[in-house]
């Protein structure tokens, strides 16, 4: 978050001046802004997720001392174990999250599949065709 401060103050020079029409820094790059959409909805998935942990441990702490049916406690289990799942899931949905939020995520994840996976298949095919 210091880094996004840091870069709305830094002073940025003017490629090319217009003598009719001053051109005016707006302050933040479409790149940067897209940067701080991704991160905004990161942080309110985290929160999201790892909102449900801490309740659930809470819980258990409240109601440490109270009789339980076997019931309850594999109820109680279930929960708590779901409540990690929250958790782990958090780290597989970054992706989904920085692809939906970011058209810039979205153009350079499609050029490193076209560069890396598409030209190393082109390749196999040539190389199984020629054989």
């Amino acid at each position: 978050m210091k880094n996004i401060r840091q870069s709305k103050r830094k002073t940025r020079p003017v490629a090319v001046i217009n003598a009719l029409r001053p051109v005016e820094y707006t302050g933040i790059s479409g790149k940067d802004l897209q940067y701080s959409k991704m991160l905004f909805s990161q942080i309110l998935l985290w929160t999201i997720l790892n909102i449900i942990n801490p309740c659930v441990l809470l819980y258990q702490t409240i109601t440490i001392n109270e009789t339980k049916s076997s019931f309850r406690v594999t109820i109680e289990a279930f929960i708590n174990n779901m409540s990690y799942m929250f958790i782990h899931l958090e780290f597989s949905l970054t992706f989904f999250i920085y692809t939906l939020s970011s058209s810039f995520f979205r153009r350079e994840f499609k050029q490193l599949i076209q560069k890396k996976v598409l030209r190393h298949l082109v390749s196999n095919a040539t190389v199984s065709n020629n054989t």
